[in-house]
């Protein structure tokens, strides 16, 4: 099992610091008997590189490993959500601009992997499957609501039995 936790610090407008202080997320695995390994989730490399050596380790039967990636949220947290009452907003615009993929994608352009022709190809490809993948979604039938009672409690409480 890999434990995978995208830690950007947050949750919802309540910081790290006010849930728990310990100085990682990661320094917690130890109580549960893994290994706990912290990486920068914006450098893909270094995501692949973690999560290839848990996937190693669980697949060796050398038991679980917990991955705390650190991020940045960029974005509210939800649609309901003013983070403007709680974040620094020139950090986010800095942080916005050392994403992920604009990070992973000059470092490919710097070691002369990645043309443009090679990324409007990669961007296109990435857009029919998302179409692809919406029009599959939006054809499934509706869920069946029952499905909670089967799935989700042993013993539905009173207000889902009633109502």
């Amino acid at each position: 099992m890999i434990l995978f936790c995208n830690n950007n610090g947050w949750a919802i407008s309540t910081p790290l610091s006010a849930q728990t202080a310990a100085e990682a997320l990661a320094d917690k695995a130890v109580g549960y008997g893994m290994p706990g390994v912290r990486v920068d989730g914006g450098d893909v490399l270094a995501v692949y590189e973690a999560t290839r050596e848990a996937v190693d380790r669980a697949r060796a039967g050398e038991g679980p490993t917990f991955i705390e990636a650190v991020s940045y949220r960029a974005a509210p947290h939800a649609t309901a959500d003013d983070p403007t009452a709680y974040i620094d907003l020139e950090r986010v615009e800095e942080e916005k601009r050392n994403e992920c993929l604009g990070r992973y994608e000059r470092y490919l352009r710097r070691a002369s992997v990645l043309s443009d022709e090679v990324a409007e190809q990669i961007k296109q490809e990435a857009l029919d499957e998302l179409r692809a993948g919406i029009t599959a979604a939006e054809a499934e039938p509706a869920a069946d609501p029952e499905l909670i009672f089967t799935n989700a409690y042993v013993d539905p409480p009173r207000s889902l039995r009633d109502g």
